[in-house]
């Protein structure tokens, strides 16, 4: 797959099961212990996913989450549902599930592409990361109804389950929260005392499972368990641990479900049957794609944007195909059904990258034509008045630390006084404008209130490290004590006079072409945010990695 520029482990997985399975080679079949091992895949990624969905990313994402997620959910779930009314000719109740499922798009997909273009900080990639966090907050949803579904054909006989299965989920969650909150919390401070990493394995693994027993036991899914039980265990101390123990093992069995889920894209159907086969393809990319770009519109988002995010989440997803392995077994789907769906969203998937593809390089044609205010002014628009962190400098050091930040959903504005910088920047989409570092502590003083707070700005850093940069810090900090200023120097002199003035120096020990040059920057920056050190060196490791394995 990477010979042919699709560096995809989801696409790779799914291929090899087409492969080896019953429609390639048939060198294995969809046996029980396959599906086993794909079920366990499923409930450590859905832990992972309510890790990574803590209270505090809602709370900063609301408007993307609730606002554009629901709308978009909403809407190509309601123009799913007519296509399966009325084209496949399914009941209602079938056509509901088949709205909803096809809804949904690959978390992991997008979310691995958004990483390797480094777009998760962008406007396109803040809507398409909402959009996709709403759905996934739908899928438990969905997957405790659909049992209760069985045997009713109506979506009137079905209304008294749903309400029992929003009731379920109710109870299901003030169980998890006390659960969550005082016993699994009580238990690791426990067990941490002791010292031992295995311990502390072993507990992560008995409170997921254990958590899905329970679960079960109360006649409800052990992927909703999983999914509550990362919910809370992220608001514990203990998140990264936890974390650091799934991800491994995870990926290992998450790629027996797509191996299984390749076992059931159906080459013969492919073949035999090409034009429904196809034309469900392109009507999914199609009404998903369209109705994702007229949400992100009425949004408020440009047309570079909007249609980029709907050929991101214009495929299927994993959770598509469960949704619809699930239906199968409660009867409202039958086989040939879930053939045709299963290898649509298989073929959707494969589309992705290239459809990700045509939308960068057309956004990058729509914005040719929009250019960024060039000049004096340095005040950025409203809507990126809300920014907690004002980088000024936008070069390596600027670019790297924006790219933190955004792995933590950290709210920023960067100048820079290259224009080039801020045109491609601003072709991107991200909150780059033209301003030097005295223009900038301007329009910063101006919005100066009592007692030296700047509103939402907690931090600005000055990554430029020359004298003109240091003394506009410390004036900076003398007029806004509450902020917290960071600023590159360039001599350990010069970091005495700063740190004099309480702005907090950083001193480059690497070359200034070198891009490992902002790892210390990055550590101070959400040192002084107040992260901690457990949830900063995870992520400075990763990026650690990452350099070192571009340079090789």
């Amino acid at each position: 797959m990477s010979r042919l520029g699709l560096r995809s482990s989801v696409l790779s997985n799914i291929m090899l099961g087409v492969i080896i399975g019953p429609s390639g080679f048939c060198i294995f079949q969809n046996t029980p212990w396959s599906e086993t091992l794909a079920e366990v895949g499923v409930l450590f990624f859905l832990c992972e996913m309510g890790i990574e969905l803590t209270f505090d990313r809602l709370k900063k994402m609301w408007r993307d989450v609730f606002l554009l997620g629901g709308s978009q959910l909403l809407l190509t779930c309601g123009a799913m549902y007519a296509i399966g009314r009325h084209l496949f000719g399914l009941g209602r109740l079938p056509a509901f599930i088949f709205g909803a499922a096809l809804s949904l798009s690959s978390s992991a997909f997008v979310l691995q592409i958004l990483g390797e273009q480094k777009e998760r900080g962008t406007r396109h990639g803040r809507a398409a990361f909402g959009i996709l966090l709403m759905q996934d907050l739908v899928v438990p949803v969905l997957l405790v109804l659909l049992p209760m579904l069985r045997g009713m054909s109506r979506i009137k006989d079905a209304v008294p389950a749903m309400q029992q299965a929003v009731l379920r989920t109710g109870m299901a969650l003030f169980i998890a929260s006390v659960n969550g909150r005082v016993v699994l919390g009580w238990l690791f401070s426990f067990v941490a005392a002791a010292g031992s990493p295995a311990a502390l394995r072993c507990l992560s693994f008995v409170s997921i499972f254990g958590t899905c027993y329970i679960f079960e036991a109360l006649g409800l899914p052990s992927t909703l368990g999983a999914f509550l039980a990362g919910v809370f265990l992220a608001e514990t101390a203990y998140r990264q641990q936890v974390d650091a123990v799934i991800s491994p093992v995870r990926e290992d069995f998450f790629s027996f479900f797509f191996i299984t889920m390749g076992f059931l894209v159906d080459l013969q159907l492919v073949f035999t049957r090409p034009i429904m086969v196809l034309s469900t393809v392109a009507t999914l990319l199609l009404v998903k794609s369209g109705a994702t770009m007229v949400v992100c519109r009425a949004s408020g988002m440009n047309w570079a944007n909007a249609q980029q995010v709907g050929l991101l989440l214009s495929q299927g997803g994993e959770f598509s195909l469960v949704v619809i392995n699930t239906a199968c077994s409660e009867g409202l789907f039958n086989p040939l059904q879930r053939k045709l769906l299963v290898t649509a969203v298989g073929i959707s998937l494969a589309c992705t990258p290239i459809l990700a593809g045509i939308g960068r390089e057309l956004a990058e044609y729509l914005e040719q034509f929009k250019e960024p205010a060039i000049g004096g002014h340095s005040e950025a628009p409203e809507t990126n008045k809300g920014a907690e962190v004002v980088v000024c400098g936008y070069g390596r050091i600027g670019r790297m630390i924006t790219q933190v930040l955004d792995e933590r959903l950290v709210k920023w504005i960067a100048y820079d006084t290259n224009p080039r910088v801020v045109s491609k920047a601003r072709m991107r989409d991200l909150p780059v404008f033209y301003g030097d570092a005295p223009q900038v502590a301007v329009s910063l003083s101006k919005r100066t209130g009592d007692g030296g707070s700047m509103g939402s700005t907690k931090m600005v850093v000055f990554t430029v490290g020359d004298t003109r940069c240091d003394e506009t810090a410390i004036q900076l900090k003398k007029k806004s004590p509450e902020v917290k200023v960071l600023a590159t120097t360039q001599h350990p002199g010069g970091a005495a006079a700063l740190e004099r003035s309480g702005v907090t120096p950083i001193v480059p020990t690497l070359p200034e072409n070198s891009m490992m040059l902002n790892l210390p920057m990055g550590v101070a920056v959400l040192d002084q945010l107040g992260y901690s050190q457990e949830e900063i060196l995870p992520m400075i490791r990763e990026k650690r990695l990452e350099l070192i394995n571009k340079e090789a």
